[in-house]
């Protein structure tokens, strides 16, 4: 069945939508050769009519014996499969599938969203301070890319719509070296949980040594050497991030799952406390 032109068509847009923004929706029927217009008259061909209509609007185009559409119908109506297809994506880093858009209100607007696409669309990439956008031209798929680095991250991530009911913790792991109170050469991995009552234990062993969880001796050891400063806080570029919903979120089997996948240097029994 072949789609309704918008061609001269005069359409007032009222509500909040689910799948398009208002600003979408007027670009798509200006790109047309229609009209988008804020208010009702005799001229106007229909209402497309999201939730929270306006209570006037729809008084006076029941007055006018304008039609009112829903979202779904103007789709159905006017919109050809590529224009009706929603983009979907991935976020590797956490552990997110075939999301949208949609899912990424609160830490865009949905003018800022628009102006996603249009870039994408344009250049084939979008990045700013939180993701990196890339669409590849043979497949059409997009990657995001998580922009690591910053601690305040965690804060853009979460005021995702996609996060509202179950947020994110990160997990940032820095690795130490120094001397011990001996003058012997020591190692330790340690861990802050941002956002989170308990953190995973720091473990004793450098960068690239095979770890061990560490008594309670040993980690006062730790703690007077990282206070007197006789052992620091590697490079950055040994620094981790790792994001897992607070739903999720268990230390003793979080810390469990990272040792195991550590370089290999854990493919042992890992010695000390369980």
């Amino acid at each position: 069945m072949s789609k309704e032109s918008l061609k001269d068509k005069a359409v007032v847009i009222s509500g909040v939508f689910e799948k398009f923004s208002r600003k979408e929706l007027k670009d798509i029927i200006d790109e047309a050769g229609g009209k988008a217009s804020s208010s009702i008259s005799k001229n106007t061909s229909f209402v497309l009519a999201g939730d929270k209509m306006g209570p006037s609007k729809k008084e006076k185009a029941e007055e006018l014996n304008i039609e009112i559409i829903s979202e779904v119908e103007f789709i159905n109506r006017f919109l050809d499969s590529s224009e009706n297809s929603e983009e979907r994506f991935n976020i590797t880093e956490l552990g997110l599938e075939q999301i949208t858009y949609a899912d990424l209100l609160g830490l865009y607007n949905e003018n800022d969203i628009a102006d996603i696409k249009k870039e994408i669309a344009s250049s084939g990439s979008y990045d700013d301070d939180v993701f990196e956008f890339y669409k590849d031209d043979e497949s059409g798929n997009i990657d995001v890319t998580l922009m690591m680095g910053s601690f305040e991250i965690i804060d853009h991530i979460n005021s995702m719509k996609i996060c509202e009911n179950d947020p994110y913790i990160m997990i940032v792991k820095d690795s130490w070296s120094g001397e011990n109170e001996e003058g012997e050469e020591v190692g330790y991995v340690s861990f802050e949980a941002l956002y989170a009552d308990e953190e995973p234990p720091t473990l004793k062993g450098g960068e690239y040594d095979k770890k061990s969880f560490m008594s309670n001796e040993e980690l006062d050891e730790f703690n007077r050497l990282s206070e007197n400063e006789s052992i620091y806080m590697d490079d950055c570029k040994y620094q981790e991030f790792h994001f897992l919903r607070e739903s999720e979120y268990n230390p003793k089997e979080w810390i469990k799952k990272w040792l195991s996948e550590d370089y290999g240097h854990n493919n042992h029994t890992v010695s000390g406390k369980n």
